[in-house]
């Protein structure tokens, strides 16, 4: 015998593991994708929620509720001035005040997180902004 070469001559290999190995990991990919863009479709649906919550509790409480509360203690006080009331009904009305101020301002503070919070789910600014800011007041601020 002379020399000779050793070895396989891969002619009927198609590389059948390789290929198996790169379908099992499409498929976790693919499995791995949709995971994730649910929990962020959940997670806009949830910040989009609390933003159109807050700021229709913040819009109530100022046009409805603030304006109507302001407009009771001005009556309370100008009643306490004839001597028709109390003190004590000026003080708890402008105490219903203050909390319907606190109110207002958890309400905005609250819009604005979820805003922001939609914000990052989108992975970018949101387009849609309150005509509402913490400027717009109610007379008796």
């Amino acid at each position: 015998m002379g020399p000779g070469l050793s070895g396989d001559i891969p002619l009927f290999d198609f590389n059948q593991g390789g290929k198996a190995k790169a379908r099992a990991e499409l498929q976790i990919s693919g499995k791995r994708y949709i995971a994730l863009r649910d929990r962020i479709a959940a997670e806009v649906r949830e910040a989009r929620e609390a933003l159109v919550g807050g700021r229709s509790r913040e819009a109530f409480l100022r046009t409805e509720l603030l304006p109507k509360a302001v407009e009771a203690l001005r009556a309370a006080r100008r009643a306490f001035e004839l001597g028709d009331e109390s003190a004590l009904l000026v003080l708890e009305i402008s105490r219903k005040v203050a909390e319907a101020k606190m109110d207002r301002a958890e309400a905005m503070f609250r819009a604005r997180s979820a805003e922001i919070d939609l914000e990052r789910s989108l992975g970018g600014r949101y387009p849609i902004r309150p005509s509402v800011t913490s400027r717009d007041s109610v007379e008796g601020d």
